[in-house]
């Protein structure tokens, strides 16, 4: 009946809304677990390097301040984190360094 194809009609817009409301949060669900997998990429290639990883914020300004002195002096300037100096051997002390600089950001 009439009736019955306007009650199926509606029903499948209702579905077919549902079905993409579903694909959105899908979609930022994935967006967002993607660039937690980056970031974690991003950690383990520093630890593959044996290097320190830092966050990206602290190397976006570690590049900044590189290509301002560059700009300034002419010549490429190399910016070091200060941690990165320093190579502790004796555990104890490590230690204690690394947790005063920690405290020092």
């Amino acid at each position: 009946t009439e009736e019955r194809v306007e009650k199926l009609k509606y029903e499948l817009k209702e579905t077919c809304k549902t079905i993409s409301e579903e694909l959105d949060d899908l979609k930022e669900k994935y967006k967002e677990t993607n660039k937690l997998r980056e970031e974690k990429q991003e950690i383990l290639d520093d630890l593959k390097r044996d290097k320190k990883h830092y966050r990206k914020e602290l190397k976006t300004v570690r590049h900044k301040l590189q290509q301002q002195l560059s700009d300034v002096y002419g010549k490429s300037i190399k910016v070091d984190i200060f941690a990165d100096l320093f190579d502790i051997k004796e555990e104890e002390w490590r230690n204690a360094v690394e947790g005063r600089l920690g405290r020092m950001k």
